[in-house]
């Protein structure tokens, strides 16, 4: 399984357990969205914290595999590179994540707990402060 097929597996995973409760009601399921647009969920559901956490972890962990994927390099190689990374709300989890692999082996298992953090900070959120409508 590429890395993309396993991030949007685990998250569709994670949404279909009974402990994210209502804040998954439409679950996440990122494949079936992108091949029926018309399974797509209306906007008010997408930009909900509990879609809006994972889905920007998923994209900047996307960006950062792709960056050092395009020239050839580990996570390590590129990562001694880098002087500094940062993030912002869900993006510090992210940048974290990043900053702690140094192997393949250890960005897939440190990536795949960045995004069940990210899932759980977006159901947690929902969940303490529901929206109003």
């Amino acid at each position: 399984m590429n890395y993309f097929a396993h991030c949007v597996w685990l998250l569709s995973s994670l949404s279909r357990g009974s402990r994210g409760g209502k804040a998954y009601s439409k679950r996440l399921d990122i494949i079936r969205w992108l091949q029926h647009e018309e399974c797509t969920p209306d906007l008010t559901y997408l930009v909900s914290a509990p879609m809006y956490f994972p889905l920007i972890g998923l994209v900047q962990l996307a960006h950062y595999c792709v960056a050092f994927k395009t020239p050839a390099q580990g996570p390590g190689e590129l990562r001694e590179g880098l002087s500094s990374t940062t993030g912002y709300r869900q993006g510090i989890v992210s940048a974290v994540g990043v900053a702690s692999a140094s192997t393949w082996v250890s960005f897939h298992r440190i990536t795949s707990d960045t995004r069940t953090i990210l899932f759980w900070i977006g159901c947690r959120s929902q969940q303490t402060y529901p929206s109003p409508h």
